[in-house]
């Protein structure tokens, strides 16, 4: 197939933040001259003589001859490279900053930015992979579990494409020699009977009903399945997020109705979906009952009882993920500098909590730190130090703290303003909470 070349394309190819290491590709016609503009091999020869899909070592200069990095390079000739197209790839330090201004560097050399998925559409529309294997890099990029991605690798290896290849041929087939009798009937052609491939055809469309039947699995296997955590107020709706999320999604307390809005949040369970054996099921069923009579009862002791009940609950759906793995972990959004902040707030709830002092604490611009804050918690980063302080004020409050005082110690400067948030977040006043 003749490689059709388009405008050479640049872009970062690797993920955004810092690391050891960044990658600029490039692709389309005159790519490699126009990188060998901005690149020099440390050997001195020219970046045109460099042998397919082997590292060079060189510098990456910009228009003024200003060094931009110390990086490597590795050329691949069409068609053999990802996209068909002649490619290049510079394996730069994974600063932001130094790929920034990289790529700026590739631009004035007369690159143009990639658009989203373009290497991979050139791929496709260059015959290096088939619509299936297409579709595949993108659910491989975004795989949020280890099932996910074994699904998409595997699709994009060819494994649906070795299934349809078949089939397919077999049809064009039976379309050739249909189209052959009907075009020339002179010729000694053998007579185009239906009934001679009744049976193929039977069995190439059991093959597509059986691929077809996979659908509803892969779907579960890429996107997940829904849940909805549903119980009376106070019945650890929100422990039981929080455990199986991996940090602390919802502010937990044990005022009736202090999480009003419905929370989401993606969690993957060990490995793999959780697909509890029978003995298991029943497990489970006989502790939700144990907890639903424990949930009438008012007496001495009864709150115990039932935390010690969703303790047992949570430890025996941890065990059945992933056969005994008990590392239950979030698979959206979570960001270690965010458990920092958050780590932080707990302890310094009379300090200084603006979004200034807390993004610096993470060597973060307030701009690059309040939207991966509100990702990870749901709320704003005002709105989070607020029920966090609110939450500690009532724990103080039913200790026999005075309501002054213990909003005083929970961070609040003014009062009136304390007595308000805390109407609106539990729909009492603080004095009613200490009766």
């Amino acid at each position: 197939m003749a490689v059709t070349m388009g405008h050479p394309i640049a872009a970062i190819a690797t993920g955004h933040g810092r690391s050891g290491i960044g990658i600029l590709r490039m692709s389309g016609e005159g790519c490699i001259e126009r990188a060998a503009k901005v690149f020099t091999r440390a050997d001195g020869k020219p970046l045109e003589a460099a042998e397919d899909r082997k590292l060079v070592l060189g510098t990456m200069t910009d228009a003024e001859g200003r060094p931009v990095d110390h990086c490597m390079a590795f050329v691949s000739h069409a068609p053999h490279s990802y996209t068909g197209e002649d490619t290049v790839e510079f394996q730069c330090h994974g600063s932001p900053a130094a790929l920034t201004a990289g790529l700026e560097t590739l631009f004035a050399a007369g690159f143009r930015q990639a658009g989203p998925g373009e290497f991979t559409r050139r791929a496709f529309l260059n015959g290096q992979m088939d619509l299936t294997q297409a579709e595949a890099v993108i659910d491989l990029i975004d795989a949020e579990t280890a099932d996910a991605a074994a699904n998409a690798a595997g699709q994009l290896a060819g494994a649906i494409l070795r299934k349809i290849d078949p089939i397919y041929d077999n049809l064009v087939d039976i379309l050739a020699h249909f189209h052959a009798v009907l075009d020339y009937p002179d010729e000694d052609i053998d007579p185009f009977e239906l009934a001679q491939f009744a049976g193929q055809l039977d069995e190439d469309a059991k093959a597509l009903n059986r691929l077809l039947a996979t659908c509803h699995r892969g779907r579960i296997v890429k996107d997940g399945l829904s849940a909805v955590i549903l119980g009376s107020p106070n019945a650890g709706k929100s422990s039981l997020l929080n455990c199986l999320a991996g940090f602390d999604r919802v502010i937990v307390t044990d005022i009736p109705g202090t999480t009003r809005d419905a929370v989401e949040q993606t969690v993957r369970l060990g490995r793999h979906l959780l697909t509890p054996t029978e003995a298991e099921r029943e497990e489970l069923k006989r502790c939700l009952r144990d907890y639903e009579r424990c949930e009438a009862d008012n007496g001495a002791g009864a709150q115990a009882l039932r935390d010690t009940l969703i303790m047992q609950l949570l430890i025996r759906i941890r065990r059945m993920a992933d056969n005994g793995d008990a590392a239950v972990q979030s698979e959206a959004h979570y960001d270690p500098k965010i458990a920092q902040v958050m780590s932080y707030i707990n302890e310094n709830l009379c300090g200084e909590l603006s979004v200034d002092v807390l993004a610096e604490r993470v060597f973060l611009s307030k701009y690059h730190f309040m939207r991966p804050f509100k990702a990870q918690t749901g709320v704003t980063v005002h709105t989070y130090v607020r029920q966090k302080r609110l939450v500690n004020a009532a724990r103080l409050i039913r200790e026999g703290t005075p309501a002054a005082k213990a909003a005083a110690d929970s961070g609040f400067t003014d009062y009136s303003a304390f007595h308000r948030a805390f109407r609106e977040s539990f729909g009492m006043s603080p004095g009613k909470l200490k009766k």
